[in-house]
């Protein structure tokens, strides 16, 4: 049990307590967080030659779960998928110091065609006119609605971007194995993460965010995963699934 999982328990059971637990969580230095950023690490520890595919890669900054690991471990190799051409220009540059063992993918995943798909974001002249979050860019979506649910007034824009299957995002490895899934499609997730082949790549660990979801789309994913003979666990907006 990690010192995260004792002070919700703890807030469970002593709600007037919670403000102070969680300032105190906050106060302890970084090695002590839960995250699913520390959980892949630990899972990960003791294996060479990790392979992943990053769907929704933005900036590789931003948000980003896993950009100290893909930093510091130099064995690791990986596809990241990024559509929003400035956020993608980001991501190559970002990365600059490791792309030999990366691969830079201008586009998205699909669940089950190629070709291209429309994807709603909201254009930078609006942003700037209603001077909106820097986090607003990270909005881009199949469904313009997941959209209006953060900024219900905004104008949106679409544009058709190239699309790739899972299956042939994996081609871009070295190998078919893919060990570790990262994806962030604000609301994707739940048509997405069930067209993987789990068994086939031997995926062994999983971080998405689930916070776009319905309830009746996470319980699916979640009984999807759970089907796969992987264990789930919820954070703040993220959930991770992991084989034992």
């Amino acid at each position: 049990m990690t010192f995260r999982d004792i002070g919700k328990r703890l807030s469970r059971n002593a709600p007037i307590a919670e403000n102070w637990l969680r300032s105190l969580y906050n106060s302890l230095p970084e090695y002590f967080h839960d995250t699913p950023a520390a959980r892949a690490q630990s899972y990960f520890r003791n294996e060479d030659n990790v392979q992943f595919i990053q769907i929704g890669a933005y900036d590789g900054v931003a948000g980003d779960p896993i950009r100290p690991l893909v930093i510091s471990n130099s064995s690791w190799s990986g596809v990241l998928v990024e559509p929003q051409r400035t956020a993608f220009s980001l991501l190559e540059k970002n990365y600059s110091e490791q792309r030999s063992r990366l691969t830079f993918i201008n586009g998205l995943m699909t669940a089950h065609q190629n070709g291209s798909e429309e994807l709603f974001y909201i254009p930078e002249d609006e942003i700037r006119k209603r001077a909106l979050p820097e986090w607003a860019r990270e909005l881009a979506s199949f469904d313009p609605s997941q959209i209006y649910k953060t900024f219900p007034n905004v104008s949106v824009a679409s544009e058709d971007f190239p699309a790739y299957t899972f299956e042939q995002l994996a081609s871009f490895l070295p190998s078919s194995r893919v060990d570790l899934i990262v994806m962030d499609v604000e609301g994707a997730e739940g048509r997405l993460i069930p067209s993987i082949d789990f068994e086939k790549h031997r995926v062994k660990f999983l971080i998405f965010e689930h916070k776009h979801l319905n309830n009746d789309d996470l319980g699916a994913v979640f009984e999807h995963l759970r089907t796969q003979s992987m264990s789930l666990k919820q954070f703040g907006r993220d959930t991770i699934a992991w084989r034992a």
